[in-house]
Formats: structure tokens, C-alpha cells, sequence
């Protein structure tokens, strides 16, 4: 399929980006692994017990299991039921996560010198969702609100750090600021957090010191965080359903719009809920980016232009490819 210049189509997708994976390893290459479980097992972070919890619970979806553990060791206090397994596996599974997100997420030095770029790039888009826990995004949005003055960038949650549900009245630009851009999570993201009645927030906390915030978090404020590390659709789906802030997020997804652009995204098996999403949609034009280093880059055209004609409500879209490094687009100059 050919690959056309970003600057021939940018004018006719002004609606929404879907960001992927792909997009934090351009920032980060220690963010490209296959799944949060397997790399916290590779690293040995996980113990076989502990990999027996979520053997038990058929999934790998630290969230869950975290919530579980947190929930039945609430229970047996509330009964009177004294044991110390339950509290222990907890401790355990979520000391195993704050290691594996911190041997894998950069800091924020690091990266900080892209945040300029990815606000230009996004600032355009009145939607923004990025399917990534990490946080290469929310810093972006952070430094680019610091230097606006207001905010350009907004994730619906409000000064208590609670999300508000009716947030279309964010979608009018702050003050004098020309645009306003709305970010979700679909999967969550590592700022959210949740408590044993599923209640979520977020954590709030200068740039530099937010993942030391939000692993403190864990540890010392009775809060498990909100992001779905499933590797499978159908569970990552029922993740999302069960969560208030997933569900709404995921319902924002699937509302009428005309065009989509999507960076850094296999539009894998393992997503297909979210292109389902596009389809209850009706999105009629599509811009994929390809990484051209790629050497399957044809292949990877065909196939996830096979998978977007194979979903019902996008059978006629428009598909088109752009290289991932064009001029302009996410961090390049």
C-alpha cells in the first residue's frame, strides 16, 4: 500500500489520535516489551507464588489481582478472620510491580526534551486517547499546561483529583489558550488509582517526582492502581466494563467522528475491542503511521489494513499510511 506524505493528509484528520505502544518506545526503547507480567516474571520480580495468584485468577492483569487481594484481606478483618497470607500476597504482587514499572520507565530527564514537540503535534486534535500506562503523555500535558499558562491539555479530573463525568463543557478552551484538548485513558494509566469501592483518582505531583508519588502511593495510601496489563481483548474489555472511569472513557471511544489518526498502534488481536470502538464509531477516514525502519513494513500495512476492512462500521473507511518520522509529527522536528 503506498505511504503518503503526513503533510498531503494532516488537513482531513483534525478529529482525534490514538496513540500506542509504538509512540512511548520513540521516547523510550526500555518501554518496548510485550506485557507488563511477563517482563516483571523475566526480571524475576515475581515469585512462583506469586505467579500462582494469577494463575488462580486466570489473568495477568496486575489491577485485578491487586484489587482482589486488597478486597479479601479487607473482608477477613471485617470477620474477624486472622491470617497473614492474604496481606502478605498483596504486599508481595505489589512490591513486584513497583520494581518492574521502575526498572522499566525512564525518568523524567530522560525524555523531558520531547515534551515541546508532542504538545504541538497533539494540541490540534480536540480528542486525544493513548492506550500507554505509561507517563510520557501526562508529562507532556504537564509541561505543556506549565507553559501555557492554562490548560491547553485536560483529562476531565477535576481539582479533588475525581473524575468529572460530564465533561463537555472542558472541551471550551481555558481563558484566551486558542485550543482545547481532551486526553483519556482507555486502558488507564499509571497517575490513576482506584480504592477497594473502585473509586478512582488521580495523583497529582510535580513532574520529577511523580513516579516516586505514585509508587508511594501503592504502598502507603490503601490505593491499587488503575491500568489494565491484560494481554488478551476480551479481558482487557471486561477491565474496562467493570471500571466507572474505563467505561465512560471506552463509551467516549465509540462516539461519532469523522476522522481518526493513529501513531504508534499495531491494531493487534489483543486490541481489537478498541477498533471495534471505531466501528460503533463510523470513523471514515483512518492515517495509520508506519515505521518505515521496518523491514515488514508492506506486510504490516496489508495486515492492519485487512483488520480495519474486516471491522463492522469501518468496511468503507478510507485507510491511509504515513511514515512515523515525518516532519511535524509526535517528536519529530
Amino acid at each position: 500500500m503506498p505511504i503518503v506524505p503526513w503533510s498531503s493528509i494532516s488537513a482531513h484528520h483534525k478529529d482525534c489520535v490514538i496513540l500506542g505502544n509504538g509512540a512511548s518506545i520513540a521516547l523510550a526503547k526500555s518501554l518496548a516489551y510485550s506485557s507488563l507480567y511477563t517482563t516483571a516474571a523475566s526480571l524475576m520480580h515475581l515469585s512462583a507464588k506469586q505467579e500462582q495468584v494469577f494463575q488462580f485468577f486466570g489473568t495477568q492483569d496486575f489491577e485485578f489481582v491487586l484489587h482482589a487481594l486488597s478486597n479479601a484481606n479487607a473482608i477477613n478483618k471485617h470477620l474477624s478472620i486472622h491470617e497473614t497470607e492474604t496481606a502478605d500476597a498483596y504486599q508481595d504482587v505489589r512490591d513486584a510491580l513497583i520494581k518492574t514499572v521502575k526498572a522499566v520507565h525512564p525518568d523524567h530527564n530522560v525524555v523531558s526534551a520531547h515534551f515541546d514537540r508532542i504538545a504541538k503535534f497533539l494540541s490540534p486534535f480536540p480528542t486525544v486517547f493513548s492506550l500507554n500506562y505509561d507517563l510520557m503523555l501526562y508529562w507532556s500535558m504537564m509541561h505543556a499546561n506549565d507553559k501555557a499558562g492554562g490548560n491547553l491539555f485536560k483529562d476531565c479530573f477535576k481539582a479533588d483529583a475525581h473524575f468529572e463525568s460530564d465533561y463537555d463543557y472542558l472541551r471550551k478552551p481555558h481563558k484566551s489558550l486558542p485550543t482545547s484538548t481532551l486526553v483519556f485513558f482507555p486502558h488507564g494509566n499509571l497517575v490513576l488509582t482506584t480504592n477497594m469501592w473502585g473509586t478512582e483518582t488521580k495523583i497529582a505531583q510535580a513532574g520529577g517526582l511523580l513516579l516516586d508519588a505514585i509508587t508511594s502511593s501503592w504502598t502507603l495510601g490503601g490505593y491499587a492502581p488503575l491500568f489494565v496489563s491484560e494481554g488478551d481483548s476480551d479481558k482487557k474489555l471486561r477491565s474496562v466494563l467493570r471500571n466507572p472511569y474505563l467505561n465512560q472513557v471506552y463509551s467516549e471511544l465509540c462516539q461519532p467522528r469523522k476522522s481518526i489518526v493513529i501513531y504508534g498502534w499495531g491494531v493487534g488481536k489483543q486490541d481489537s475491542h478498541i477498533l471495534n470502538a471505531l466501528g460503533r464509531a463510523a470513523v471514515s477516514r483512518i492515517a495509520v503511521s508506519v515505521y518505515m525502519a521496518d523491514p515488514d513494513h508492506d506486510d504490516f500495512c496489508y495486515q492492519v489494513g485487512r483488520a480495519i476492512k474486516k471491522t463492522r462500521g469501518l468496511v468503507g473507511a478510507q485507510v491511509e499510511f504515513f511514515d512515523s518520522s515525518a516532519p511535524g509529527v509526535w517528536i519529530n522536528p
